[in-house]
C-alpha cells in the first residue's frame, strides 16, 4: 500500500508538473509584459500632444484658404483710396467747374 500511494502521489506530481511552466518562462513573460506596458506609457504620453491628422489637415487648409483671401484684399486695398479722398476730389472738381463758369461769364459779360 505504501508504494501504490508513493505512485499516486508521483502522478499527481507529474500531472501538477504537465500544467506547469519553467519559473524562467514565466519570468520572461513578466519582463516582456513589463516592457509593452511601458512602451504603452510612452506611446499615451506622446499621444497627449498630439491631434487627429484629419483636424490638422483642416486647420491647416483654412489658415491656407485665409492667407490667399487676406491676400486677395491686400491686392484690391493696392488699387483702391480711402471713399473720403473721391468725395473731396469730386467737391474739387464740382467747384473748379464752378469757378470755370463764372470766369466764363465774366470774359462774355
Amino acid at each position: 500500500d505504501a508504494v501504490r500511494a508513493v505512485q499516486a502521489e508521483a502522478e499527481q506530481l507529474l500531472s501538477r508538473l504537465a500544467q506547469m511552466v519553467p519559473k524562467s518562462e514565466l519570468e520572461q513573460a513578466q519582463q516582456q509584459h513589463a516592457q509593452a506596458a511601458e512602451e504603452a506609457a510612452g506611446l499615451r504620453r506622446s499621444l497627449e500632444g498630439t491631434v487627429p491628422r484629419p483636424q490638422f489637415d483642416a486647420a491647416r487648409e483654412e489658415a491656407r484658404s485665409l492667407r490667399a483671401e487676406v491676400e486677395q484684399v491686400r491686392k484690391q486695398l493696392e488699387n483702391t483710396v480711402p471713399r473720403v479722398e473721391l468725395d473731396t476730389s469730386r467737391d474739387e472738381a464740382a467747384r473748379l467747374a464752378g469757378e470755370v463758369e463764372r470766369l466764363k461769364k465774366l470774359l462774355e459779360g
